[in-house]
């Protein structure tokens, strides 16, 4: 197995495990997002935008088997790393230990995705 082959799996399973983690344990999904979800509504948005959004992410490059669904996601994770960096200018949210462990996770995600 190709060197970039395996570093996409590992990013695809490691995407997966976040939307795993997100549909199990929701709230601590949503507090590593600064989030606190209200009622029962917020809970279900929680595991739909971080769970079931995370786990198809994850999963579809692996099912395709097509290096271009892997950019794709790649990209994906590019743009919210890039969108965070823009946050610094836009909020000025306090860059604590999740921000930057979120941006490192999204940019190596996403630059990894990327590769050929």
């Amino acid at each position: 197995m190709p060197l970039e082959q395996f570093f996409n799996i590992a990013a695809c399973i490691a995407i997966i495990l976040f939307g795993l983690y997100s549909l199990v344990r929701p709230y601590d999904a949503a507090g590593m997002a600064h989030l606190k979800p209200e009622d029962a509504n917020g809970v279900a948005e929680v595991r739909i935008n971080f769970g079931g959004l995370f786990l198809a992410m994850g999963a579809a490059p692996l099912l395709l088997n097509d290096p271009v669904a892997y950019q794709v996601v790649g990209i994906t994770f590019i743009g919210a790393f890039i969108t965070r960096l823009a946050t610094l200018f836009t909020n000025h949210p306090q860059v604590d230990r999740l921000f930057v462990v979120s941006a490192v996770f999204e940019l190596a995600v996403g630059l990894i995705l990327l590769l050929p």
